[in-house]
Parts: C-alpha cells; sequence; structure tokens
C-alpha cells in the first residue's frame, strides 16, 4: 500500500448522510481490496439541534465480491496495516475525509461512540485526534461516560 500520492474525496450524500470511502490498497495475492468508511449521519431525535452520528472504519471487500467485512478496531487491521507508518497515513486519510464531511455537512453537533466495547487506552488515540482537529475547527469537544464498555465523544459547535 502506497498512500503518499494525492488522494480525491467523493462525497456521496442522500438522506441526509454524508459518506465517504477512500480505496486505499489491495492484495492480489488474496484478491482484497482495502478502504477507509467515513460517514456522518443524522442523530435521529436529539432535541431540536441539528446533529450527526460520526462513523469510521476500514473495509476489507473481496474482488469477486464473496466478501465484504468492516473492521471497527487496530486489532483487525494488524493483519494487513503491518507498518506503523502505514497505520499513521491511514489514519491521516481518515482524519482528512473527517475534515472534508464537516466542511460539507456543517453540523453543530456531531458525536461518536466506538464501536468496540471496552477498547485499551492506545487504542482511543486515535479519537483523542479527531476530537483535537474538531476543537480545531471551533467545536466543543469532549468525552461523555462510558455505556456499556463505548466510548462516547460529543463535539458541539457554538
Amino acid at each position: 500500500m502506497d498512500l503518499t500520492g494525492e488522494i480525491l474525496l467523493d462525497i456521496l450524500k442522500g438522506d441526509g448522510e454524508f459518506i465517504i470511502r477512500v480505496p486505499i490498497g489491495y492484495d492480489d495475492d488474496l484478491g482484497m481490496v482495502y478502504s477507509v468508511f467515513v460517514a456522518l449521519s443524522p442523530l435521529i431525535g436529539y432535541a431540536d439541534v441539528p446533529g450527526y452520528e460520526l462513523v469510521f472504519n476500514i473495509v476489507v471487500a473481496a474482488t469477486d465480491e464473496s466478501t465484504v467485512h468492516a473492521c471497527w478496531d487496530g486489532r483487525e487491521t494488524r493483519g494487513f496495516l503491518t507498518d506503523a507508518t502505514l497505520r499513521k497515513q491511514v489514519l491521516s486519510v481518515v482524519l482528512s475525509c473527517i475534515g472534508t464531511l464537516i466542511d460539507e455537512a456543517r453540523p453543530n453537533l456531531v458525536s461518536m461512540t466506538t464501536h468496540t466495547a471496552h477498547l485499551p487506552r492506545a487504542a482511543l488515540t486515535k479519537f483523542d485526534r479527531i476530537c483535537a482537529m474538531l476543537r480545531a475547527q471551533g467545536f466543543i469537544a469532549g468525552k461523555a461516560d462510558q455505556y456499556n464498555g463505548r466510548h462516547i465523544w460529543m463535539m458541539d459547535r457554538r
């Protein structure tokens, strides 16, 4: 995988959602394609503030379309994102996608929750980076109480 070149980010929009999926690599021997997936989906029933839930993952798909799997934490991606430099590059792609979606959707409220429960502290670093990026864009961002082992962050733009 080589993520050093320019990456074009096309946004899919519909039904209030904003989605970016970016191919980041492939494995000819295994017949697999790897993509970053990032979405802002409307928060339903959250007061009268138009808010969004932010989700992101790495999608692993067979080129024959027989298998599609979403990887929600780093333990699942270690097998194909074996190099620390490559993992940092993928995180940069994720952050770019999030920034592009935030610029497009212009939300006042963003919620983010870990998909996997009871993640170790090191696995939460990427979420801290996302919060820092959103703070730089004018959000008040912070961690809320955990729910069933899942970590939650709320970002509010005033």
